[in-house]
């Protein structure tokens, strides 16, 4: 996992079927979104929800240094746009 200061980006398909990012879109703020890794698991509570387009890296670069985040980027099928999910660092178990 990416020290305290950094933002960890995931990318995945939107195929629309359920699976991978699939249903990205359902989620909502103050969701919780749980990664494990290593036998631990990093818990992230989802703060900002929003479509850049398609060639817009910049969410992968957003974060507020000194504080952990996770961005989830999909593809939004409906409209040519990527579907951004940002999330602050919460705890671990």
């Amino acid at each position: 996992m990416p020290p305290n200061d950094s933002n960890l980006c995931i990318a995945g398909h939107n195929y629309d079927n359920g699976k991978f990012f699939s249903n990205l879109s359902s989620l909502k703020n103050d969701e919780l979104i749980y990664i494990e890794s290593n036998k631990v698991k990093y818990i992230y509570s989802i703060f900002k929800i929003y479509e850049v387009e398609e060639s817009d890296l910049s969410p992968i670069y957003e974060f507020q240094n000194g504080k952990r985040q996770l961005t989830l980027v999909t593809c939004n099928n409906f409209n040519k746009k990527r579907l951004i999910i940002k999330a602050k660092y919460v705890d671990s178990t």
